[in-house]
C-alpha cells in the first residue's frame, strides 16, 4: 500500500489546485479576502513542512469560512499534523458533506481508514471513485479495505481494475502486488487443498515471479501455500530457503526469519 507520506503530498498538491479555485472566485470582500490570505499562508506553511503555523494561519480562515470545503479540508490536514486526529477526523466529516467534492470524500475515507474503520471508510471512498473513476489511491484504498474486511469478490475486482489501469504503467513491483493480493484473496475465500484453488494460486504466483523474482514477500507466501494449505512441505522448503537468502541482510523481518528457521529446524531439514 502506498506510504502516508505519498498521500501527504498528493493531498497537499491537489488543495492547493483547490486554493487558487478558491482565490479566483471569491468576492472583494474584506473579509473573504482575510480568508483567502490567511489560506494562502497556511498552505505555504503546510508545503514547507511548518505544521503549528499552517495550523494557526488555517485555524483563522477557518472562523472567516467555516462553510467553504478548501478551508475545512486545510483546516483538517493541519490538524492531524499536529497531533489532534479526532479534531482533524471531525473537521474531515463536516467537509465531506460536500459530495460534489472528490477531496473531501476521499480525504475523510483515507482518514477513517487509517482509524481502521474501514466499513465507514469504503461509504466515503466510494463516493469518491464515482467522482473520479479511475483515481489509483481511491482504487487502492478500497482494495485494502475490502481485503480487511475480507469481501473476497469485492476485492477481486479492485485487484483486476488497478491491474487493467495501472498495470503497464506502475512498473514489476506494482504487477507484483497485485498478484500477491489476489493470492491472499484466494487463501482466505476459497477451499483449501483444492486442485482448482491450487492450479489458479500457481499461476499467480508464477506470473508474480516473474514481475519480481527478488521479492522476499512473495516467497514467503508461496511458501506459507504449499506448506500449510496443501501440506507440501517438499514443494514449501525451497522457497522458505530461498526466502532466508533474500532477507539475509534485511532488517524488519526478523520474526519471519525465525519462524523459517524454527520450521526447517522441526522439519529435520
Amino acid at each position: 500500500m502506498m506510504k502516508h507520506s505519498t498521500h501527504l503530498q498528493i493531498f497537499i498538491g491537489i488543495c492547493f489546485l483547490c486554493l487558487i479555485f478558491f482565490l479566483s472566485g471569491c468576492s472583494d470582500e474584506i473579509e473573504n479576502s482575510s480568508a483567502e490570505q490567511l489560506l494562502e499562508q497556511a498552505y505555504s506553511f503546510a508545503n514547507d513542512g511548518r505544521w503549528e503555523d499552517a495550523l494557526k494561519f488555517s485555524a483563522q480562515a477557518y472562523k472567516l469560512r467555516p462553510d467553504n470545503t478548501t478551508v475545512r479540508l486545510m483546516q483538517a490536514l493541519a490538524l492531524k499534523n499536529n497531533g489532534r486526529e479526532n479534531d482533524a477526523l471531525e473537521v474531515s466529516r463536516i467537509a465531506a458533506e460536500d459530495e460534489k467534492s472528490f477531496l473531501a470524500q476521499y480525504n475523510y475515507g483515507y482518514m477513517l481508514f487509517q482509524e481502521k474503520r474501514y466499513d465507514q471508510a469504503q461509504i466515503y471512498l466510494k463516493r469518491a471513485l464515482e467522482l473520479k473513476k479511475d483515481d489509483f489511491n481511491t482504487l487502492i484504498l478500497l482494495q485494502q479495505s475490502s481485503a480487511r474486511l475480507e469481501q473476497h469478490s469485492a476485492n477481486q475486482n479492485y485487484c483486476r481494475e488497478l491491474m487493467r489501469l495501472y498495470g503497464s504503467r506502475h512498473g514489476k513491483d506494482f504487477n507484483a502486488y497485485i498478484y500477491n493480493e489476489l493470492a491472499l484473496n484466494i487463501l482466505n475465500g476459497m477451499p483449501k487443498n483444492t486442485a482448482r484453488t491450487r492450479g489458479k494460486l500457481e499461476k499467480i504466483f508464477e506470473l508474480a515471479a516473474k514481475a519480481t523474482p527478488s521479492s522476499p514477500e512473495l516467497e514467503w507466501n508461496r511458501a506459507v501455500f504449499y506448506d500449510y494449505y496443501l501440506n507440501d512441505f517438499a514443494s514449501a522448503k525451497k522457497h522458505y530457503e530461498r526466502f532466508l537468502q533474500l532477507t539475509e541482510k534485511y532488517s524488519g523481518m526478523e520474526k519471519e526469519r525465525a519462524a523459517v528457521n524454527e520450521r526447517l529446524y522441526k522439519s529435520g531439514n
